[in-house]
């Protein structure tokens, strides 16, 4: 028997999976695992709300005002993806702020001053102001101005606006129209100005130059009628009925043929002033007077008591037509060759249409006195057949080419006196 006894330390077996330091190392790993994916996820969601939150800028342009409170602005939008901004403050120096607009040219606001927008983009906005600029009429030792109160506005960056310049009377002169400052820069009524700020215009106005004579006369004026941008100016002694009457056939006229009122004003005075006036300025014997010499504004002076003085109005008034023609085109009317050409055809022939008088040249009369002369007896002819006649005319007796000449020429003026639609 062998005795010899061998001693074993014994140690329990033991299973590996549950061994202490195999569990540790696998909550160690586990533990790493959720951390990379609570930070994947973290940057995934970091990536989905850098998409989702979006940044704008807005640009504030002053389009023509002076100042804006910012001029640029940041907008983020939340995670929803908007974005929402208080739009600021600006200002025009002698103007109106009206707003916003993503137009530059617009003259209507989009948005308000201090109104919230969203925004989904970037985004121009432009600041949309009016500014007024004022035409006044100096109004001393003056009658009348038709309108003082003449406005127009300018628009984000414009500088200049158009007005229309009112007709203004001084009974008893000649109206020449208005200066600035400087009385060599002379500005017609019935035109249109371009003002860049408020102006003062100051009326001019003279005594009747006399026609080839050296000197001048004022008229004795009662009363003056306005009669579609014209003045008819009224003498003391005129016959009230005559007056009347004539102010229904002038605007008559005009309303058919607007362009005969060209001239600032007409002025009718009884036979003693009318026979000093024209004794005055070397005329010789008539019943009216047209100066056609005056471009711009040409003199017009006939009697008031003439049994025909409607007639008579419409020949000077044919005139200033003529006068009209010439400040656009640089020559009369009757200087063409085929009214020259018209009036010869006629001129020596027996019972010839129109009055003698339009064939003389003699005196004042001319091709001019023709050309007055066709359009005057055409109207009454045609247009306003209740005129009353000088003994002179005879309704009816209008050869063709004379009637189509005058038609010609009316369409000439009813055209702005373009020639080329009227052919």
């Amino acid at each position: 028997m062998n005795n010899n006894i061998y001693n074993y330390d014994y140690k329990p077996m033991v299973n590996s999976y549950n061994s202490p330091q195999i569990q540790e190392k696998h909550f160690s790993n586990k533990k790493i695992v959720i951390i990379i994916l609570s930070f994947i996820l973290l940057v995934l969601s970091f990536i989905i709300i850098k998409n989702l939150i979006k940044s704008y800028e807005v640009k504030i342009i002053l389009n023509g005002s002076d100042i804006v409170e910012k001029e640029s602005i940041k907008c983020k939008s939340n995670i929803k993806g908007e974005c929402f901004l208080t739009l600021p403050s600006a200002k025009r120096y002698n103007g109106e702020v009206l707003g916003y607009s993503t137009n530059s040219n617009s003259k209507d606001a989009e948005y308000q001053i201090g109104q919230e927008i969203e925004v989904t983009q970037d985004l121009n906005l432009y600041v949309i102001s009016k500014k007024e600029n004022k035409l006044t009429i100096d109004e001393t030792n003056i009658n009348e101005v038709r309108d003082n109160n003449i406005t127009c506005e300018v628009y984000n960056g414009e500088t200049s606006c158009e007005v229309n310049v009112p007709m203004f009377n001084k009974l008893g002169y000649k109206i020449d129209g208005y200066y600035k400052n400087n009385r060599n820069e002379m500005i017609n009524f019935n035109s249109k100005l371009l003002i860049d700020n408020d102006i003062i215009l100051h009326p001019s106005y003279e005594e009747y130059p006399l026609y080839n004579s050296p000197g001048s006369t004022r008229f004795n004026i009662e009363r003056s009628v306005y009669l579609y941008n014209t003045y008819l100016d009224i003498g003391y002694g005129c016959n009230k009925n005559t007056t009347e009457q004539l102010i229904k056939q002038l605007n008559n006229l005009y309303k058919k043929y607007p362009f005969y009122a060209y001239n600032s004003k007409l002025t009718i005075v009884n036979d003693t002033e009318y026979n000093s006036f024209i004794n005055l300025a070397n005329i010789g014997a008539s019943s009216g007077f047209t100066d056609e010499n005056l471009i711009d504004n040409p003199t017009v002076v006939f009697r008031c008591d003439d049994l025909y003085t409607y007639t008579v109005a419409i020949h000077e008034l044919s005139h200033t037509l003529d006068v009209r023609y010439k400040s656009i085109h640089g020559h009369y009317m009757n200087e063409e060759q085929e009214l020259i050409e018209l009036r010869n055809k006629y001129k020596n022939i027996n019972n010839r249409p129109l009055r003698n008088y339009a064939y003389s040249d003699k005196g004042n009369s001319s091709v001019p006195e023709f050309f007055a002369e066709l359009l005057t007896y055409y109207y009454i002819n045609y247009v306003d057949t209740t005129t009353q006649l000088d003994n002179n005319y005879i309704r009816g007796n209008f050869p063709d080419d004379m009637k189509k000449m005058a038609e010609k020429y009316i369409c000439i003026g009813r055209n702005n006196f373009d020639k080329s639609k009227c052919n």
